[in-house]
């Protein structure tokens, strides 16, 4: 038994050398990728002699979605002056008054990560926009994929930005993917984060309202936190835009909740989707086509995104999601605001 330990106690420093030989080896990939790649003014990734990039083995293509991320960190911190916000533990005054809630479980088990934010969220009075990304791909990023092999105004988040900005908006840009003290279960990761983003950092900005854009497992987030959250979360939530989402009437807005408001949240959640929201859906139509259903399976109209493959569904519908966002609407129709007015907690 002594010989098995000490063999044991041997290995460790073997693996430890290991692991550090192995990420000096990654270091000095990357700065090679970084020394050959990159995006010419179309947004396509290019090699050193400007010829795009088309295929390449594994670790190659691994490299450069990554790449793609550094370039939309670097341009959303160095054009549009965001910055990113470091993983913080929740606050004993954010945990939920309801200890049974399913939620609550889900955040006790995982610890939220940082967020980017716009340089006016602590000032801006008038609006702020919330947008929430899928499973999968780094902050910032719609698909790295998609920026690798086409475009990185198509894979990554920087057009809604620089929109979101000349519409006047204080943004955040929820970071719900990234490793965070060995979690990396979606649902807990997804769902801890996004506690952290609606209660602590959305307070931090005093606008007046909020609105969302949320893309693929980003609408199962918001539809859950809608259902289990609480009605003085939702008081500044004016409309939110889903883009080919995940999410289900049924099983993320009408599904068992405890506690004895849960008629209540699930009439206020129909309301809210059927009267503020809009879903633009990966299809062959034109973009802005109906799409047919749609209130049976998303809680609220469909439209044609203007594309049938799902990654480039955000930069196909990019026009039509801010005319959305633009349309004069109140911030909730009066049967909305009177569920909230009547769950109120205080």
């Amino acid at each position: 038994m002594e010989a098995a330990s000490d063999s044991r106690e041997e290995l460790l420093p073997q693996q430890q050398q290991q692991q550090q030989q192995q990420q000096q080896e990654d270091l000095a990939l990357m700065a090679r990728v970084r020394e050959q790649y990159k995006f010419d003014a179309c947004g396509r990734l290019v090699d050193a002699a400007g010829a795009p990039f088309t295929s390449g083995p594994m670790p190659l293509y691994e490299r450069l979605c990554r790449l793609c991320y550094e370039h939309a960190r670097s341009v959303a911190v160095d054009n549009f002056g965001f910055r990113e916000l470091p993983p913080t533990p929740l606050p004993a005054a954010a945990t939920p008054p309801a200890p049974q809630s399913s939620l609550a479980d889900r955040i006790a088990r995982a610890r939220p990560v940082g967020a980017f934010i716009s340089a006016d969220f602590t000032t801006n009075r008038e609006r702020a926009l919330l947008i929430i990304k899928g499973a999968g791909d780094r902050t910032l990023c719609w698909s790295e994929p998609l920026c690798v092999r086409e475009s990185f105004f198509a894979g990554s988040m920087l057009t809604y930005l620089e929109q979101a900005v000349a519409h006047g908006y204080a943004v955040a840009v929820a970071s719900p993917n990234l490793q965070c003290g060995g979690v990396d279960i979606r649902e807990q990761l997804f769902m801890a984060h996004m506690h952290e983003l609606l209660f602590d950092v959305l307070p931090r900005c005093p606008a007046a309202y909020v609105d969302v854009v949320c893309f693929s497992y980003g609408g199962v987030v918001l539809t859950t936190m809608l259902r289990e959250a609480w009605p003085t979360l939702l008081e500044r939530l004016r409309r939110c835009v889903f883009i080919d989402s995940a999410h289900s009437l049924e099983r993320h807005v009408l599904g068992p909740l405890a506690g004895a408001d849960a008629q209540a949240h699930a009439r206020f959640c129909r309301c809210f989707l059927r009267c503020n929201c809009v879903h633009y859906r990966a299809s062959p139509l034109a973009l802005g086509d109906y799409v047919p259903d749609g209130p049976e399976r998303s809680g609220c109209d469909c439209y044609s995104a203007g594309s049938a493959d799902h990654d480039t569904t955000p930069s196909a519908a990019l026009q039509a999601v801010f005319d959305f966002l633009q349309r004069d609407l109140d911030v909730v129709d009066p049967e909305t605001a009177a569920l909230i007015e009547s769950l109120s907690l205080d």
